[in-house]
């Protein structure tokens, strides 16, 4: 093998070696899966969004269902690891303080309803899951990432914006 060769060789090796770094080091910044942009984040300290659409069983979604509770919003999709990792956690926490005023709404925006039904067949769900087919919710949201999850306390007021579960001592705070 020539010098051109293995100079050819050489940075082969090397641009595949710094494609790797930079995939690992994407990965290692965060467990949540990008979703496209979407116009006007909520933030902790703004009042939330009134949701809007019905859940998996036809039931309509009204504000005055959740007045007065403290709501935890979760935006999810059935395509998304992280996502359904969370959602045995998700149960046990509105087994756990859902007789404590605690709320859980579940918003999937898979494209499918179909999707979202045969997963729910799979598992026993205890909150309402709304299946935000047009994105509604999720854009009033602003939500850029999977999952994503909001804490509201009884007043309306977004106390937590987050991606992962690890907020129950604000949660216990506010019940």
């Amino acid at each position: 093998m020539g010098i051109r060769e293995w100079k050819i060789l050489t940075v082969g090796i090397a641009g595949t070696f710094l494609a790797a770094v930079l995939l690992v080091i994407i990965a290692m910044m965060g467990a949540h899966i990008a979703v496209e942009p979407q116009a006007g984040v909520v933030e902790a300290g703004d009042m939330a969004p009134a949701l809007r659409g019905s859940t998996m069983d036809e039931q309509s979604l009204s504000p005055s269902d959740y007045e007065g509770k403290v709501v935890l919003v979760n935006f999810w999709a059935t395509w998304c690891p992280p996502c359904l990792e969370e959602m045995p956690k998700l149960i046990a926490m509105q087994e756990q303080y859902g007789p404590q005023g605690f709320q859980i709404i579940a918003i999937s925006t898979d494209r499918s309803r179909e999707e979202v039904e045969a997963y729910l067949n799979r598992i026993d769900e205890n909150f309402p899951v709304v299946h935000d087919e047009g994105r509604e919710n999720l854009v009033r949201y602003g939500v850029r990432s999977y999952p994503t999850t909001f804490l509201i306390d009884r007043n309306g007021r977004i106390v937590l914006r987050t991606h992962t579960l690890d907020f129950e001592a604000q949660l216990k705070e506010l019940l």
